[in-house]
């Protein structure tokens, strides 16, 4: 019965079935691996992160304990009392956490680290329940010292890795035993009540990393998805091949032996006729052993049927002609249909929106990325006005320009703008438009839109981050404050001179109303480009206001201030003497000097400069 049912199918088939089946398999296979290797490889690099972020906070923790700490507390102990505390050179997990902060303004990566403690004397260091967990088995275990899983945690994916950390020790217990014990600055910078109590030998600290892995484990998904279509392809290749060489080669010599065997079978016609010797040893015999008798049984019936002979030769050419051009015509159909389905499969996974317009704008086709971004299922789509679909009144007649271009023969080259979703959120998209031409003919046109929301609102991010002023292209007020904090530190290290310079333009109102805001502006220009020359580049010059500007002046090491505001003062004179001048700048101007010996804030060095520009202006009658 079996043997029966299998009779009817085709070798071809059964044959194509089975290596298909072992090559999905193992492309299957394949893919798994690659797939995991990638999420493994995303681990490694991973801890490496984990790692470096650790030896860094560390390494900040040694500097702090072998280096600043013992030269502070050497320094300070003739004039420090019991009860002083400050946590800025006191504390390095202090330390360590203002720095991670600086560290996380400056770096966009989701990166997580924390020196979490149970009832930690800063909030910010308070262990979650995850951490908490982590540290009371710490305190039971004394053989544990790390822990690394994956958590997914507000449903992405982190590399998660928990350290022992500080263990109590005697001479840690003044700050950490009892509030009477410990100092009264301390105390009135933390409060009574949290980190104490502690005993020695206690494990009250744990460090915490989390590094992100959505990206590498979205990359590792990529990777093997981009594999899958290419092992698909090839398996589509290898079939195509697979059938043209066995046709080739076995099916169709079998096919013609067969066929002739039934011709001769109802027709003795085509006894004596033979068919093509095809390659292969065992084919080859068996079409000359089949021709040999074709010829044998022909030549006892050529005299009784020559002219029928004939007449079945000439309708065979005929037959094979007519098979020829079916065959043929068949094999178009197919490869027609083939790359119908390649181009569907193409405009169903490109991950951008491709809509097909006719010549009056109606929509065709409508791809799942088209449904993705503007949330309109292709039975909502289809036959509907593209520019009435996804576009407002304040891009409308934008959006129908472009429609009239690409429908009418042009091309819309790749353009950013704002569309509109189903529920009438915008969105940031480029937008390119071509038409669709058969032979020469103009039948529609396609438009692709692309999501470019994330990068937009990135771009609008980093620009609110931007430390230069806009107008000017000098330092703006938290540039300046960045970079001049900087050199307050390096200072005190070096015993390096500064000078602040504080320098107010004078009638800058009186310019904006008798010659108007843009005039205004290039006053504003030009005070910049003067303040630039003239002072060096080493120098921080900035603008920190609307007719502000601070100039912090380096290692001056004692100049006399009059050499730079005379400089300052010729640069101005120069400007004021060219030609085509339509008004004069001038500058009231206050200086601060920076005295190492007795270190002062940038709020202080500001303010008395401030305070000396203000008395400079009120001494020359221009308040």
């Amino acid at each position: 019965m079996s043997k029966k049912r299998f009779a009817h199918i085709e070798i071809g088939l059964l044959l194509s079935l089975a290596v298909g089946a072992v090559f999905i398999v193992v492309a299957m296979i394949v893919v798994l691996l690659v797939n995991h290797h990638a999420r493994q490889q995303a681990l490694t690099e991973a801890t490496s992160k984990a790692c470096i972020l650790l030896s860094r906070n560390l390494a900040t923790h040694t500097y702090f304990s072998h280096d600043l700490k013992p030269s502070l507390f050497e320094w300070t102990e003739p004039f420090r009392s019991d009860d002083y505390f400050d946590p800025t050179w006191m504390s390095s997990t202090y330390a360590v956490r203002e720095i991670d902060e600086y560290f996380k303004s400056l770096n966009p990566a989701d990166y997580y680290y924390k020196e979490c403690a149970i009832n930690a004397r800063s909030p910010e260091n308070e262990a979650d329940a995850y951490e908490r967990a982590f540290l009371d088995e710490l305190n039971a275990n004394p053989d544990l010292t790390e822990r690394s899983v994956v958590r997914t945690l507000d449903g992405k994916p982190y590399f998660v890795t928990l350290r022992r950390g500080e263990v109590m020790e005697e001479a840690c217990l003044r700050c950490h035993g009892t509030p009477d014990e410990a100092p009264r600055g301390l105390i009135d910078h933390y409060g009574s009540e949290r980190s104490f109590g502690r005993e020695v030998g206690d494990v009250v600290s744990a460090i915490s990393i989390r590094v992100p892995l959505s990206a590498a484990y979205a990359g590792a998904n990529r990777v093997s998805l981009q594999l899958s279509a290419s092992l698909l392809l090839l398996l589509v290749c290898f079939f195509g091949f697979q059938w043209l060489l066995n046709k080739r080669l076995l099916f169709t010599p079998l096919s013609r032996i067969r066929d002739k065997a039934l011709q001769i079978l109802t027709g003795g016609e085509h006894l004596g006729e033979k068919i093509p010797v095809p390659f292969g040893k065992e084919l080859s015999e068996l079409t000359t052993a089949f021709n040999m008798m074709s010829v044998r049984l022909r030549r006892n019936r050529d005299h009784l049927e020559e002219r029928v002979g004939e007449r079945t030769a000439e309708l065979t050419t005929a037959n094979d002609q007519l098979e020829g051009e079916i065959a043929e015509r068949v094999r178009a159909e197919r490869e027609i249909e083939e790359r119908r389905r390649y181009l569907e499969g193409m405009l169903n996974a490109a991950p951008d929106a491709i809509v097909t317009l006719d010549a009056r704008h109606r929509i065709v086709e409508w791809n799942p990325g088209a449904e993705r971004l503007f949330g309109y299922s292709p039975e909502e789509a289809v036959g509907q006005n593209i520019d009435d679909l996804v576009t407002e009144p304040d891009v409308l007649e934008e959006a129908v320009g472009y429609t009239q271009i690409v429908t009418s023969g042009g091309e819309v080259p790749p353009t950013e703008t704002v569309r509109y979703r189903k529920d009438g959120s915008p969105v940031d998209v480029i937008v390119a438009g071509s038409p669709i031409m058969i032979e020469d003919e103009l039948i529609g046109a396609v438009a692709v839109y692309t999501n470019i929301t994330e990068r937009v609102r990135m771009e609008e991010a980093l620009r609110a981050l931007a430390l230069l002023d806009e107008l000017t292209g000098l330092y703006n007020r938290r540039g300046f404050s960045v970079l001049a904090e900087h050199q307050l530190k390096m200072a005190e290290r070096g015993e390096r001179r500064m000078l602040l310079l504080f320098a107010d333009l004078d009638g800058l109102k009186w310019i904006n109303d008798t010659f108007g805001h843009s005039e205004g502006d290039r006053a504003l220009i030009e005070t910049a480009d003067i303040l630039e020359k003239t002072f060096r580049e080493s120098d921080i010059v900035a603008r920190i206001g609307g007719d502000e500007f601070v100039v912090l002046a380096i290692e001056t090491n004692g100049s006399p201030a009059e050499v730079l505001i005379s400089r300052l003062r010729e640069n101005l004179k120069a400007r004021n003497a060219e030609a085509d001048c339509r008004y004069k700048l001038s500058l009231s101007v206050g200086l601060a000097r920076y005295d190492p010996t007795r270190p002062c804030s940038l709020d202080d060095l500001l303010a008395r400069a401030d305070r000396a520009m203000y008395e400079q202006k009120r001494g020359s009658g221009k308040s």
